[in-house]
């Protein structure tokens, strides 16, 4: 999986030539890649990646309800601590929001 990440990293880095934040999201337990990806010959290194790793389970699904976070509210479901009571206040608020936009 990292090493497949470096790939689309140094694809869009190459395409646009802006800073890129690669990121991984894992909605549900697994294996989990770790970071940095280190690339080494003869005991040198000659590459390090970092990228970001969340994992949703470990979320806190009713801190980014409370901070009114919209742009995580697609992942919630996956987020440790998701009930039903806390999906339907999400639904409203995210209604609520976008009948204003």
């Amino acid at each position: 999986m990292a090493a497949r990440l470096l790939e689309y990293h140094a694809y869009l880095y190459r395409k646009y030539e802006l800073p890129v934040i690669s990121t991984i999201i894992y909605p549900f337990r697994t294996a989990v890649a770790t970071s940095p990806l280190e690339e080494t010959s003869h005991g040198r290194q000659i590459l390090v990646f970092h990228f970001r790793v969340f994992k949703l389970w470990e979320l806190n699904a009713e801190k980014y309800v409370q901070t009114h976070a919209f742009a995580m509210y697609a992942l919630l479901p996956a987020m440790g601590g998701a009930n039903v009571q806390l999906l339907v206040k999400a639904i409203r608020e995210m209604v609520q929001y976008y009948e204003e936009v």
